[in-house]
């Protein structure tokens, strides 16, 4: 019974525009003057104009999401651990609504009071520009294969990848299709040595 008044009461305050749980990166829940058992959303002084500058960076096109997360990182952006941001965080806070006041919480859509630290214009732009930077499968990585991102299947249609095996001494671009090993004793899709 008190779980059901908890998810009740949590549910009223979505309802009237409140965030009912701990608020995303770049905001901070802090304690209403009038009342201390309520809680609002406000933005992290420190870390929401970042997140702001993020959006503005990234929905150019100019930058990937690593460029975009080391600028605020050289400008004193860390995550709430004191640690470097991962970029699937990055990619995490380019996604999330609330971020333009759309709050979306257990199958549930509201506009939110807080303040947004983007408009739903760049967080569309920002959007198609992932989209847009994961179909040509450009970013940084550890090894260096100048073909990665730009070759394709002729069988499957799928991008190769790259693989790179020091002990064996060895490097070899590899169709990414899941499954695409070996069917039988008959490869479907050829490794190109490098």
């Amino acid at each position: 019974i008190t779980a059901r008044k908890t998810m009740k009461s949590l549910e009223q305050k979505f309802k009237e525009g409140g965030w009912p749980t701990h608020a995303p990166i770049g905001y901070l829940n802090i304690g209403d003057e009038d009342d201390e058992k309520k809680r609002t959303v406000i933005i992290d002084p420190v870390r929401g104009p970042l997140i702001a500058e993020a959006f503005k960076m990234y929905a150019t096109g100019d930058y990937s999401i690593i460029e975009v997360r080391d600028h605020i990182t050289k400008q004193g952006f860390l995550s709430r651990t004191g640690k470097h941001l991962a970029h699937s965080k990055m990619v995490e806070i380019l996604k999330n609504h609330f971020y333009y006041r759309e709050m979306r919480w257990r199958g549930l859509v509201q506009e939110g009071m807080h303040e947004a630290l983007t408009d739903l214009d760049a967080y569309e732009r920002c959007q198609a520009v992932m989209l847009e930077h994961t179909g040509s499968g450009c970013r940084r990585r550890k090894h260096n294969f100048i073909l990665r991102g730009f070759v394709w299947c002729a069988k499957c249609s799928y991008r190769y990848t790259a693989e790179n095996h020091p002990r064996k001494k060895k490097a070899y671009y590899h169709c990414s299709h899941h499954g695409n090993r070996v069917v039988g004793t008959e490869k479907k899709c050829v490794d190109v040595y490098v």
